[in-house]
């Protein structure tokens, strides 16, 4: 009797720990893995009086990719693709949507000029920022958003005060 308890108590824990293997492998091959959560959209008022250089209103507008930016192109033909990664000056979170580097050089690299010269009839950029990735994390964030990605041409990174700051606070 205590043979077959002990039996199917070993059956039990085989059974939770495959259950478990089972669940963390599909979170891992199924899941999408994204700086920003896909959708998100902030509105935030500056205090004019604190921040009298800045707009007084900042748009933060998250795409279905996860990335700060308007939604890529279903049709990927033609499009010259360009992911910003890294900390806050990638980030831009003070700056509304447009008024920010990756929105601006979208709107230059959209220009006819520079399409003709990448051989493009449209650039997207998208922009992963976040404010306190230094290059350990932003190594993690792109092991796990790059394979998301069915092709990108150029991949711009900016990390290093976040390193300091990391540094610093390590002592």
């Amino acid at each position: 009797m205590i043979r077959l308890l002990a039996m199917i108590a070993l059956a039990g824990i085989g059974m939770l720990l495959l259950v478990e293997a089972t669940a963390r492998w599909w979170l891992r091959h199924r899941s999408r893995y994204a700086v920003w959560p896909p959708h998100m959209r902030q509105e935030i008022r500056l205090a004019r009086e604190v921040f009298p250089e800045l707009e007084p209103k900042v748009r933060f507008d998250i795409n279905s990719d996860g990335e700060r930016g308007a939604e890529a192109p279903r049709d990927r033909r033609g499009v010259y693709r360009v992911l910003a990664a890294g900390g806050s000056a990638v980030e831009c979170f003070a700056l509304d949507q447009p008024s920010s580097w990756p929105a601006a050089l979208e709107g230059l690299l959209n220009e006819p000029a520079s399409l003709e010269r990448l051989g493009a009839r449209r650039v997207h950029v998208g922009n992963i920022g976040h404010s306190g990735v230094g290059a350990a994390e932003l190594d993690l964030i792109l092991e796990r958003v790059l394979p998301q990605y069915q092709r990108l041409d150029l991949i711009l990174i900016m990390v290093a005060a976040s390193d300091v700051y990391h540094w610093i606070e390590e002592g």
